[in-house]
């Protein structure tokens, strides 16, 4: 995960079999992180993205984007 501008945080999972990666995108707000598109995060796991708790909701810009969005409920 990296920081692209301030409050928003950024991740990319390759996917050999599509032959390209999926990013997922984190913004924090004053009612907390909203995530969007989150693919799961391989290498770092789940446990960077709950450093961005409390969560305030999970965005998916289209119906291909599901990806990982309800892999992990919220805490």
């Amino acid at each position: 995960m990296r920081e692209i501008v301030p409050d928003v945080q950024t991740w990319s999972v390759f996917m050999p079999d599509k032959g390209y990666a999926f990013n997922g995108y984190a913004i924090a707000t004053e009612e907390g992180t909203v995530v969007i598109d989150p693919p799961e995060p391989v290498q770092d796991g789940w446990e960077v993205i709950d450093l961005l708790e409390p969560f305030a909701s999970v965005w998916s810009t289209n119906r291909n984007h599901s990806r990982a969005a309800a892999a992990k409920p919220p805490l």
